[in-house]
This record gives C-alpha cells, structure tokens and sequence, in this order.
C-alpha cells in the first residue's frame, strides 16, 4: 500500500500536467492569429518565408543569403506548421515556442507536485507572473525552447537521484543534441550546466566527469558537423562567420554590461519570481551554513539547494560573456518559480512567515497598482485606442476579489495563496494580451508603412534601396511584410544612383535628409515622410535618367 501511493500521486500528477500543458498552450496562442510581426521576431519569420517561397536548406537565409547565427531547426519548424496555411503566420510562427513553454509549465508542475501539489500549483503560477516568461510564450522565442530542453534535463536527472537509478546518459545525450539543433552551442551549455549542478549538489562526483565528458563530445561534435556543412555548402568565409557570431562575438562586445547585469536587471525582468527567490535563497543558505540546520525537512531541504545550484549556475555562468540578453536566463525560471513558491509551502519558519506574508501583500495589491497606472495614464490609453474605463473595471474587480478572499479565507492559507495567484494571474494576462501587446503593436507595426510603399512602388517601378541601413536591422522588419518577393539593394553613398539607368526608391531615416538634399540637388525627385515602426522614414523617388518624368503623385498623410 505504501508502494502503491507514490506511484498514484505520479500518475495523478502527470494528469494534472497534461490538463496544465493543453491549458497552457491555449492561453499562450489566444489573439495570436491576425497579429502582425514586431521587433526581434522578425527575423525568424523572414527565415521561415524565405524557406518556404525557396525550399528547404541547411542554413537559415535572408536576401537569399546564409545567416550564421542560428541553425535551421527552429526555421524547419516554422515551416512544418506554416505548410498547411501556404504562408508564414504569427500563429503558425509563435505555435513552436508555445509549445515548447506550455511543456516548460506542465514540468514544472509534475516536478514539485512529486513533493506537494500545493507546490506544483505555486511554481506554475510564479511562472505565469514572470515578466519574462509571458512575454517570451507568446512571442518567437529560442531560448524558450532551450528553457523546455534544460527544465527536462533537469526532471531526468532528478527523478533518476530520487529513484536511486542511474543517469539516463542516453537521453540526456539527446537533449543536448536537441538544445544545438536549436539554437546552437549556447543550446548545449546551458542544459549541460543545469544537469552537472544538479550532480554537484548532489555530490555524484564519478558521474559529473562522466557527463562533462560527454557534453563535451556532443557539443565538438556537432559543431564539426555544423562548420563542415558550412564549408562545404558556403566556404572558409561562412565558416568564419559562424565562429565569430555563436561564438567569439559573445565575448566581445563592443559596449558590454556590467558582470553583475543579471543579478540586478532580474528584480524587474523576472519579477515577480526573482525578488522572492532571492529572499528564500538567502534565508536557505542562513540557516545551512551560519545556523548549520535546515530550512525545512530533509527532501525540502535537498531540492532547495539543487535548485539554488541551478539558479547559480546560470547566473554566474551567463555573467561571465560580455553579451547578455534578458532572454538568455529564460532557462533559470522554473527554479526560479520553485523557489519563491516555497515561500507559501513552508509553514515552520516564522522568517518564512514574513516572507510569505509580504509576498501576499503584493499579490493583494498588484491589481490595485495596475488600476492607478492606467487611471494615470488615462490620455496615453486613449491615444492608442484603448478604453481607460474598462481596463480600470477589471483591475479593480481582481482587486476586490484579493480583499473578499482575504476576508473571507484567511485562516485557510493554502487556499488563500491558491486564490491569490489565481486571480493574479488574469490580471497578468489581461494587461498582457489587452493593453501591452497592442501598444507593442501600435508603435512597432510596420506592416501599413510597407503597404503604402508597395503600393507606390507598383504606381511608379524602381529598385527599392536602403540608405545607411543595417541589413540585418529596419530592412528586415520591411521584409517580413513585403508581398513581392523583393531583395533589396543598400548602399552608404548616394553618388552612385544619381545617373542610375533605372527608376530607384530610396528608403533612409528622416535625419539623413540634409544628405540626400545635398547629393540629389540636381536630381528630380519626389520626398515622402512616414513613420516606419516607431522611426520617422524617407520615401525618396529617384528617376532613372535623364528620360524618366517625376511621377504626379501626393505625399502620404
């Protein structure tokens, strides 16, 4: 009988999680479909359209040239499900990292309902409340599928220690091939880094060389498959590249931040999660090493300090480059829920108390906050189509319902936390999905400027040029909507379309006007202002010469 009811309390478990991955996947993908491109994402979609319109290759492509950051896998993926609608779609482009965060949701519950179930719900709901975490889900996110890769590292390792079973090498193997087909070495590192903190905590010392070993191996071994292919299909110059931006690029930045960015930046990156975290870890490693005692009972206590070994080890490890990027810590956000959830799990401490109390207090307040920023900002909503009132009407409902559960279920404190991360986490997704998304969308649109340039250009033929542009940077964000299958030219001096034999439309930030007036003084040419994104742009008709008459048309509005 005692047997049977852990091997129960597994299975009911794995239920649960699977009910929380569909759920989870839901709210992930929920409003995607008719959203347009933005920001970082833009890339990806411009490697999944170029696939799709060219064929499948080795290497993602933009301008029908090989990109050396990223391997193809993630690009594939894009394309499997984007096959059955014939075009690159949000939905269709966002679906592989909701998939990959709703696994990362449903892990982590079935990690920590092994211990509790109250703890499993906790950490799924502190992962819900992190900034981060829900931007990432709904959005095109590598590092969220390396997060899915590094969390299941974790689960094998783990169970595999509380089972008193070997190392599952092979399987482990098979995610960190799966973490560079994603997203490169960083994709090998960071879950080979998760595994041995959790073998060094744990002190499997024969183990821990055994596995470097062959992290080791699977991460020079795939990257000599990656450069060969390189060399072979592109040559040394490819290969080059490859080296320089997955690798050597990564410890030499030109403007780098500080070691201690991650530590800092997490208290409002990866609130509210982070905060939390830091004031349990702190109170774990109080009592283990100056109390030389136990923040909890024996199994708490050991999964407390694997998860502060996993949380170190990113940390520190990610520190150490000169880039950083927020995304990149995604992987530490399951440890990091656990860790601040087991601030409401631990009812013996009374310091625990106080930062479960406190902790409380937030939840309570959040929505209340949230209600004064839009009240505040009121004219700003406003100016964005949004209506003041109604999100004011939420908020404050959520912020009543805080004060009735807190009246009325104080004595009940399990339920009470449950309640408060519930109803904390529809004010999460509400100003998510209802106000920051299409303000987001508001301001980095792109998609109506290249409407309107497109349909210039189809009035008034020409090569379409940028001026001073980053190919990797704005030219992507107007490829991504363009509907012609265009490849654009850049240039830096604007003597060389002056004579030009064929009609050319000039794109350019509006602070490089007094140059183009200058090189193109002599030049008929038709000016155009625009905002592209959230920058004021150039439209710049040149007509081939000397034959070509300006075309009669109107500035856009």
């Amino acid at each position: 009988m005692n047997e049977a009811q852990p091997l129960r309390r597994s299975f009911i478990a794995g239920r649960e999680a699977l009910f929380l991955w569909v759920v989870s996947l839901l709210v992930f993908m929920f409003g995607i479909w008719h959203q347009p491109f933005i920001n970082f994402e833009t890339r990806f979609a411009v490697f999944a359209q170029e696939m799709l319109l060219n064929g499948l290759t080795l290497f993602p492509t933009t301008y029908g040239k090989p990109y050396p950051d990223y391997p193809v896998t993630s690009t594939v993926l894009i394309w499997l499900f984007s096959l059955p609608f014939g075009q690159v779609t949000k939905f269709s482009a966002v679906l592989p990292t909701a998939l990959a965060s709703a696994t990362v949701v449903a892990l982590t519950y079935k990690l920590f309902a092994e211990y509790s179930r109250e703890w499993g719900i906790l950490a799924v709901g502190f992962e819900f409340l992190t900034v981060t975490f829900l931007a990432d889900a709904r959005s095109i996110s590598l590092d969220q599928i390396v997060s899915a890769i590094c969390l299941s590292a974790f689960y094998l390792t783990h169970m595999s220690y509380r089972k008193g079973l070997a190392l599952p090498m092979k399987r482990l193997v098979f995610l960190l091939l799966s973490g560079f087909l994603i997203r490169g070495p960083i994709g090998v590192v960071l879950p080979a880094g998760v595994v041995l903190s959790h073998l060094l905590a744990t002190s499997k010392w024969g183990v821990v060389f055994k596995f470097a070993a062959w992290s080791a191996v699977t991460l020079v071994a795939c990257a000599t498959v990656q450069l060969g292919l390189a060399w072979i299909i592109y040559g040394q110059e490819f290969v080059n590249d490859i080296i320089k931006m997955q690798a050597v690029s990564r410890f030499a930045d030109s403007a780098p931040l500080p070691k201690y960015y991650y530590f800092s930046s997490s208290l409002w990156n990866y609130a509210l999660s982070y905060p939390i975290a830091i004031s349990v870890a702190l109170m774990a490693l109080y009592f283990k090493f100056i109390k030389r005692s136990t923040i909890g009972n024996k199994e708490h206590s050991s999964i407390i300090m694997i998860l502060l070994c996993w949380i170190a080890i990113l940390f520190v490890g990610l520190s150490i480059p000169e880039t950083k990027k927020v995304r990149y810590l995604l992987p530490a956000v399951p440890a990091l829920a656990g860790l601040a959830s087991y601030a409401f799990i631990n009812n013996d401490l009374s310091l625990m108390k106080w930062v479960r109390r406190c902790s409380s207090l937030v939840l309570i307040i959040l929505p209340f906050l949230a209600a004064v920023l839009v009240y505040t900002q009121k004219g700003r909503f406003e100016s964005f189509g949004l209506n003041h009132n109604v999100a004011m009407g939420v908020f404050l409902s959520l912020f009543l319902a805080n004060i009735s559960m807190a009246i009325f279920q104080y004595r009940n404190e399990p339920v009470l936390s449950a309640a408060f991360m519930f109803i904390n986490i529809l004010a999460a997704l509400y100003l998510k999905i209802a106000i920051v998304e299409p303000i987001d969308l508001r301001l980095h649109d792109t998609s109506k400027f290249v409407g309107r340039i497109e349909s210039l250009i189809e009035k008034n033929p020409g090569n379409l040029l940028f001026y001073k542009e980053n190919p990797d940077g704005l030219p992507i964000k107007y490829l991504v909507n363009a509907k012609a299958d265009i490849i654009p030219e850049f240039i830096v001096d604007l003597e060389s379309i002056k004579n030009s034999r064929t009609a050319v439309w000039l794109l350019a930030k509006e602070t490089n006007l007094d140059d183009i007036k200058k090189a193109l003084i002599n030049t008929s040419s038709v000016i155009y202002r625009e905002r592209f994104g959230d920058l004021p742009y150039l439209a710049v008709f040149v007509p081939a010469a000397p034959h070509d008459p300006v075309p009669s048309v109107r500035a856009l509005p």
